[in-house]
């Protein structure tokens, strides 16, 4: 599985590097520390970098949300674009329509790279429901955490490429 995981990480690059490099950031802001800051890596931390575990779950929600915030972000804008000039333009064989598609390949391959770790997602659940969170923690991020976990599960079996790739195809024979 880590083969297969590899090879659709290194077909979208562009949102796997972007998905490192807001990890990266979040760990520096909120003072977690990394141990290994390569992006692409031939194992299943390709797409990541190897960071210590957020001690609070302040921390572990930033680190798992801010960085698929910030890809969702850029994929919807530059997806925006790129999208809405094929939809009105046409795909011809002009400069301008090819870096239309690739602006729309760039854009799902952020999307497809926006999910957490899955020791990230664990390390959230765990600090929420630890008997040091109070009621009101437990209440706040129960569904950020069911969301994380969720997510980080179809990231570590390579289903969110499917998922994404189902999506992709539905909107363009939707259109």
């Amino acid at each position: 599985m880590t083969t297969v995981y590899y090879i659709l990480k290194l077909l979208t690059f562009p949102g796997a590097v972007t998905r490192a490099f807001w990890e990266q950031v979040v760990c520096r802001i909120s003072g977690i520390p990394v141990e290994d800051s390569r992006y692409l890596q031939m194992n299943e931390m390709c797409g990541h970098i190897e960071h210590m575990l957020a001690e609070k779950p302040r921390g572990a929600f930033a680190l798992c949300y801010v960085p698929r915030f910030m890809n969702v972000l850029l994929a919807l804008i530059v997806g925006s674009f790129s999208a809405t000039r094929i939809f009105y333009l046409g795909v011809s064989l002009t400069l301008l329509s090819m870096i239309d598609i690739a602006g729309v390949w760039f854009a799902f391959s952020l999307l497809t790279n926006c999910s957490p770790m899955w020791e990230d997602a664990l390390n959230m659940w765990s600090l929420v429901y630890s008997k040091k969170s109070n009621i009101f923690q437990k209440i706040f991020y129960f569904p950020g955490a069911v969301v994380s976990v969720a997510w980080a599960f179809l990231d570590k079996y390579s289903r969110h490429f499917l998922i994404g790739a189902a999506v992709l195809v539905y909107a363009w024979i939707a259109v």
